[in-house]
């Protein structure tokens, strides 16, 4: 790992203006240290060549430096860090990368972002990636994702996973929903019913502009105190 970290922080260096090298030749810093710290480097450049090498540690045995690099990978904007993200967020054969990569494009600068978690929402074996891949629609998605959450949500069998779809579903349409995954497994289902047929009526009507106030009687529903972020319309 020592030769990879020098590597990288060569290569960072070459890609950064006016970088030199450290003083005492990095002989200060055990090799983990050396790796995240190129990895924050290589970040900073944002370019291609940079990317590639970010990437590259995500395949690093240490699971801390392959986190950071996956995070690194997101706050990155040039197409090889794009690529290199939509590919640990829908084929990583690790489900924690996975889950890491999927919230990473949510919070970075991907502009395929949105259309990568769907993706992901769809096809993804593991109930966290799932649940995190709503957790993220609901900040770059739209109120075209409700529907295909609530489709999966009625069929989603990990409590975790459910709750999380709900409250992505509740982000969207700004409306709190009472699930309560402790109750009854009747209890449950009525509730799941009734949010999969209110959320999707209100989504239409916001964006044909005809907003309706929840009705408790309907779902037994809360306002919530933000307006929905998908009210700016469809992507």
């Amino acid at each position: 790992m020592w030769t990879h970290a020098i590597c990288l922080m060569s290569l960072t260096c070459l890609a950064l203006s006016g970088c030199s090298e450290p003083q005492d030749g990095g002989s200060s810093m055990d090799p983990a240290r050396q790796q995240v710290r190129a990895i924050h480097e290589a970040a900073a450049a944002d370019n291609d060549r940079a990317a590639q090498q970010v990437a590259k540690a995500v395949q690093d045995n240490d699971p801390a430096t392959a986190r950071e690099a996956v995070a690194a990978l997101g706050r990155m904007s040039t197409p090889a860090a794009v690529e290199a993200l939509d590919r640990i967020a829908t084929s990583e054969p690790r489900a924690e990368m996975r889950q890491l990569g999927v919230a990473a494009l949510a919070g970075g600068k991907n502009p395929r972002a949105a259309e990568v978690l769907r993706q992901v929402l769809r096809s993804d074996s593991s109930p966290a990636v799932r649940g995190e891949a709503a957790a993220g629609l609901a900040r770059v998605g739209s109120l075209d994702d409700v529907d295909p959450l609530v489709s999966l949500m009625t069929t989603e069998t990990d409590p975790l996973a459910i709750r999380r779809e709900i409250a992505a579903i509740e982000r969207l349409v700004g409306v709190k929903f009472c699930y309560d995954p402790a109750a009854p497994p009747e209890e449950q289902r009525r509730v799941l019913e009734a949010v999969r047929t209110f959320a999707s009526r209100l989504a239409h009507d916001i964006k044909t502009g005809q907003p309706r106030g929840p009705s408790c009687a309907d779902t037994r529903s809360q306002p919530s105190s933000s307006p929905p972020p998908g009210q700016k319309g469809g992507k």
